[in-house]
């Protein structure tokens, strides 16, 4: 019997989320990470013994390998190390003497790419390595053994990664061709390409994505089907549709379209991005949802326990995907910003650790795109002030040459920004009041002033800008993001003044974070 522990944070926001005015609040990104926090420590709480991070049966040990790459993920997101020497500690032991991640669980060539994925993520958020060997090279040891694998002759549907890496009959999926793990085959290919600048590899996760719209696996309304079997040439399709699946295929043209600056991969990923919307959100409260089988009863094809994880993964790549894709941000926030009221409104207060994990994707990929937002704003002031001290002038003065003390102004302005984006994830000890998960608040005081003082420079600011907007001269769209964004702002400081003073806020982020048995 698994335990099951209550990580309530989201408590301290459901008290909150009744306010009913559309469009709907995106939940205040400051109690995300609080939420965020309590949520880390639930899932680490669910390691037997607290020794390496790998789940507990009935868990997969491929679930392990995204528990790990979650926990890493909130830590690059929040600056939260404190899980670090377990997670270095599980990708070594979980990598083997061979580097490879080729355990005794390692049945399949998505269980061994899933670690494959937590190694790379280490690298490339410059996790400080452990031993004798590169993150980075764990990654790309799993992609050169995957790629000998690869089946591309003509019996064997000229191309692809079988989903079983060994035989053993032939009667256990051997055959099957199926989307995630090729998909995470591309993804694979796609990242460490980007990252280490090896066409090669670019290649081969151009080659693999050629081959999944093929065969059907990707269709032209970006669909992602479950698999295919070579038995029958891959004439036939599994028209099952789950949500990691165009999760993976998202992340990955994401990566190719940064890398190769093609249009034909920023529309690959806006394909995805609305398949998944379609797919695999709630009409009625757009949280992400698994529709081949959330809501049934597992008797009645309910989800399983591989199946409940899925959707955590599309959280996470859509949010991933915001982050080194601008272009896209606004079709992500459209579905995040949804999903993550409604995680909230749900009042879910007992939360296993795939739930947490769930939950947790959305946090971060959510609190990923508000502060690449504000930073993204804030830097355009400190290395463009000229367009924007344009925006600010009268009529009269559009010809006349900046002086020193505009640009000094414009500039000034853009550090508040970049701050404020600091403030959501860097200072998460500040604001609103978050701390390591048992550990006294000590620093309410500080969040209060911190909040006090941005609040009243958004409303300054905002003041600002309706002054302008109202001109002729500058009444256009920009103005007008620049009014609604400091009311926004404002509102959601002073309501984050509110929670401070209420009892939600005066409690220790312990008793946010009871244990059950």
């Amino acid at each position: 019997m698994i335990p099951t522990y209550i990580a309530n944070a989201i408590s301290l926001i459901v008290q909150t989320a009744a306010i009913q005015a559309p469009p709907p609040t995106p939940p205040l990104s400051a109690a995300l990470l609080t939420s965020s926090s309590a949520l880390a420590a639930s899932l680490k709480s669910s390691f037997p013994n607290q020794g390496p991070a790998l789940l507990p049966q009935p868990y997969w040990w491929w679930q392990s390998g995204t528990a790990v790459e979650a926990l890493l993920n909130y830590g690059s997101t929040t600056g939260d190390w404190q899980y670090e020497e377990m997670l270095k500690n599980t990708i070594i032991t979980q990598a083997t003497v061979t580097n490879d991640f080729m355990t005794i669980d390692a049945t399949g060539n998505d269980d061994q790419a899933w670690w494959a994925l937590a190694a790379l993520t280490a690298a490339e958020n410059k996790v400080p390595q452990l031993g004798g060997i590169a993150w980075v090279d764990l990654a790309r040891n799993v992609f050169n053994e995957q790629r000998q694998r690869y089946q591309d002759g003509a019996n064997t549907c000229g191309g692809g990664l079988r989903w079983k890496i060994d035989y053993e009959g032939g009667n256990n999926g051997w055959h099957y061709k199926n989307a995630i793990t090729n998909g995470l085959f591309f993804q694979l290919g796609a990242r460490l390409g980007h990252l280490t600048n090896d066409t090669e590899m670019l290649t081969w996760a151009e080659k693999t994505y050629a081959w999944s719209t093929k065969v059907g696996l990707v269709d032209q309304d970006f669909n992602v089907y479950d698999g295919t079997d070579e038995e029958n040439g891959c004439s036939d399709l599994n028209h099952n549709q789950w949500s990691y699946n165009v999760g993976v295929y998202l992340y990955g043209s994401a990566v190719m379209a940064v890398h190769t600056k093609d249009d034909k991969w920023v529309n690959r990923t806006r394909g995805f991005i609305a398949s998944a919307k379609r797919t695999f959100t709630s009409p009625d409260t757009g949280a992400l949802f698994e529709s081949k089988c959330e809501g049934k009863d597992i008797d009645d094809g309910g989800c399983d326990t591989d199946q409940v994880s899925f959707k955590g993964l599309l959280a996470r790549w859509l949010g991933a995907t915001a982050v080194i894709l601008p272009e896209v941000q606004e079709d992500v926030e459209k579905i995040i910003n949804a999903a993550a009221i409604a995680v909230q409104d749900g009042e879910k207060t007992d939360l296993g650790p795939i739930e947490s994990f769930n939950a947790l994707e959305v946090f971060h990929a959510y609190a990923y795109g508000t502060a690449f937002w504000y930073g993204l704003r804030g830097m355009c002031r400190v290395y463009d002030p000229l367009m924007v001290i344009g925006w600010f002038r009268p009529p009269s003065q559009l010809n006349l040459a900046p002086n020193d003390l505009e640009v000094y102004n414009v500039r000034n302005d853009g550090w508040c920004l970049v701050t404020l984006a600091l403030i959501l994830v860097s200072f998460t000890n500040a604001v609103p009041f978050t701390s390591a998960p048992a550990t006294k608040l000590t620093s309410i005081p500080y969040a209060k002033a911190v909040v006090a003082a941005t609040v009243f420079h958004h409303i300054t600011t905002g003041i600002g800008a309706y002054q302008h907007y109202k001109l002729p001269s500058h009444y256009n769209t920009s103005m007008s993001i620049g009014v609604w964004g400091n009311v926004w702002l404002t509102l959601t400081g002073l309501f984050t003044l509110a929670m401070l003073q209420s009892n939600a806020g005066n409690k220790p982020v312990e008793e946010v974070t009871k244990k059950a048995k």
